[in-house]
């Protein structure tokens, strides 16, 4: 409001001001609102001349962040492209922000298909980070822990484990024991060792996360649900149907409440691409719920209701 009144609505001030009010939305999952007030500072630039800058790159990057986030790949990959030619024009290509740039531009093109072209870019990002903060920056972790993401996804268990083992370590001395990205690295190698036949490994490991989880935050990070999710089908598999169906029914309730929080302002469409993309936890319950009904007996119903609510 000072800026505007001081330099005018649509001053340069005025452009920076926005894009940090528009971070701060994002950050609390205020998506919509954050998207709007990024357009809108965007749109400053470009009537003031400033179609091609370093900020201009930062309000496109996040951009393509938002709708990342909502599941809107199709939206999100244009911009976080253009970010990156603009960093490493105005930044030089071996800037810590062009890592960020291709590290999200990898997680991208993994999730529509192209792992290789992923690869490519997460390998890049670690070299750029490595070089700029040394071996053990809890950035390289991030690159490690996609890598290995990457590898498990495409059955490449043993070259994937080093990777994340590694990641967890970074994290570990960088950023305390209790770090939520510790917890990141926790449920990504439980993953890893359920998929390798270690379930008692993979337990200890969810455990530990979820433990971290509870302690940092009461409402959960959005990618919470994912542990919980997790867990409930190393439950499942270890035959522990009740705690299975305690963990599915809990990550589906967290996902369900970052999904009310984050969602509002969106369009219908934008709405319905976000729900059908998140989290859900209700698989595990209904499986439960299936085996049981088959079963017959006394506790064919447990969990009914509850399930029916969710």
């Amino acid at each position: 409001e000072i800026r505007c009144g001081l330099n005018g609505a649509e001053s340069l001030p005025a452009a920076q001001a926005i894009y940090a009010f528009a971070e701060a939305h994002r950050m609390v999952g205020n998506f919509a609102e954050a998207v709007r007030l990024h357009a809108k500072g965007l749109a400053i630039r470009e009537k003031l001349g400033e179609t091609e800058s370093a900020a201009v790159a930062g309000a496109l990057h996040y951009l393509g962040v938002l709708w990342w986030s909502l599941d809107d790949y199709a939206k999100a990959q244009p911009l976080i492209e253009r970010s990156l030619a603009m960093r490493e024009k105005f930044l030089g290509p071996d800037d810590a922000l062009v890592a960020v740039s291709l590290n999200t531009l990898a997680n991208l093109v993994s999730h529509t298909g192209d792992r290789e072209t992923a690869r490519k870019h997460y390998i890049r990002a670690q070299a750029i980070w490595e070089k700029v903060g040394g071996p053990d920056h809890p950035d390289v972790a991030r690159s490690l822990s996609n890598q290995g993401i990457l590898l498990a996804e495409t059955g490449r268990l043993e070259e994937a484990g080093p990777l994340l083992e590694r990641a967890l370590e970074i994290r570990e001395r960088a950023l305390g024991a209790d770090s939520f990205l510790v917890a990141r690295s926790l449920v990504n190698l439980a993953d890893l060792r359920a998929g390798e036949g270690d379930l008692a490994g993979a337990e200890a490991l969810f455990d530990r996360a979820v433990a971290i989880e509870r302690k940092l935050n009461s409402e959960f990070h959005r990618e919470s649900p994912s542990t919980f999710a997790g867990r409930a089908s190393l439950n499942w598999a270890m035959g522990k149907l009740d705690a299975a169906m305690a963990d599915s029914l809990e990550g589906e309730a967290v996902a369900r409440d970052i999904f009310l929080h984050t969602s509002p302002g969106l369009t219908e469409r934008e709405t319905l691409k976000y729900e059908a993309g998140r989290t859900s936890g209700l698989g595990v319950a209904l499986t439960v719920a299936a085996l049981r009904a088959e079963a017959g007996g006394p506790e064919a119903v447990a969990g009914l209701p509850r399930i029916w609510n969710e």
